[in-house]
């Protein structure tokens, strides 16, 4: 697959692919249904890459390198904010819904060092405090609960 740069980082779903620039530029492929490449249209790309569609100015410095959460995204920018985009359907991207996002949006933590996330959750870690979001069926959130 050629991208059009150095590739900095590699990271993965469960239904599409990323890779991280060294210039902070994010590109997806694979699956798109559920808005998870990013690009503002939900249409697979099996093809080649598409550039995820960040707002300007905004560069990514990491995205999760391990897991993500099922058919979303989410990618740590170079001032330590987080942002997210895809299916949400359990709610993984902490906004207090199950929407779907085709492109990303800003969730609410700063200071973030690592992400991660499978099935329908998601973990950040701010500030020295770990953040865990979206379904909880089995115990996953930490809370003690499974709801």
């Amino acid at each position: 697959m050629a991208l059009p740069g150095p590739v900095a980082e590699i990271g993965t779903s469960n239904s599409t692919e990323y890779a991280l620039l060294t210039n902070g530029r994010l590109y997806a492929w694979g699956l798109g249904t559920a808005g998870e490449l990013g690009n503002g249209r939900n249409l697979n790309s099996f093809t080649g890459p598409v550039l995820v569609r960040f707002p300007q100015g905004v560069k990514i410095a990491s995205i999760p390198t391990d897991v993500m959460p099922f058919d979303t995204a989410l990618a740590v920018d170079t001032t330590g904010h987080v942002w997210g985009w895809g299916e949400n359907g359990g709610g993984e991207l902490c906004l207090g819904n199950k929407k779907t996002y085709l492109k990303p949006v800003r969730l609410p933590f700063s200071n973030v060092t690592t992400l991660g996330g499978a099935s329908n959750h998601a973990l950040c870690d701010a500030d020295g405090t770990v953040y865990s979001c979206g379904q909880n069926l089995a115990g996953a959130l930490g809370d003690g609960a499974r709801t």
